[in-house]
């Protein structure tokens, strides 16, 4: 496809520091705990409950996948575009994303936006300049001028001219609330049409 082989390396290296951004902004910084001197059963217990609890990171290709610590998949992101990370503040930047929701909710939920910013301290997906939300293969679709996906509560939110379609209803609204864990979808100051 005539990319750069140093495109191509400095894509990998990015998606692997944003699987480490990932790993690190959930489970916590290192050296932030102190170990006591003695029991170390103890501190291998502790940190065997912290690695069951933390989900994963792992990297394939442009494609970064985060697991629940059950090991159950619950988003993927594939990157078309520049990605790159600033250390300092532990935000990552993504251009051309196509984001997928894979945990218990709402059938085949997806996500593409021109632009995503992952804050690892807030544990907040940011898409913008322009977002296009589909779920049932199609069925039930939204743009939105952008959206965010929270870690904690796996809901995905659209803000700003959200246009909706589902069948024979459609309709406007300022803001969407896709709850994956309650399987509702919340549309708040809006207007719904049924065509017949």
């Amino acid at each position: 496809m005539g990319r750069r082989p140093g495109l191509i390396v400095l894509i990998v290296v990015g998606l692997g520091l944003a699987a480490v951004a990932i790993f690190v902004g959930i489970v916590g910084r290192p050296g932030q705990q102190q170990v006591p001197a003695e029991r170390p059963e103890e501190l291998e217990a502790q940190a065997a409950d912290e690695e069951s609890e933390a989900p994963e990171a792992q990297v394939s290709g442009a494609e970064v996948t985060v697991s629940d610590a059950q090991g159950e998949v619950v988003w993927r992101a594939s990157f078309g575009g520049e990605i790159t990370y600033d250390q300092d503040s532990r935000i990552a930047r993504a251009e051309d994303v196509h984001w997928r929701f894979e945990g218990p909710g709402f059938e085949r939920l997806s996500l593409k936006a021109p632009v995503m910013v992952a804050g690892w301290e807030e544990k907040v997906l940011r898409f913008a300049e322009g977002v296009a939300i589909e779920a049932h293969g199609g069925d039930l679709s939204f743009s939105a001028g952008a959206a965010e996906y929270q870690f904690g509560t796996r809901k995905l939110i659209g803000r700003g001219d959200v246009r909706f379609q589902r069948g024979s209803f459609s309709g406007r609204a300022e803001e969407l609330v896709i709850d994956n864990r309650a399987e509702v979808i919340r549309l708040k100051r809006g207007e719904l049409v049924r065509r017949w």
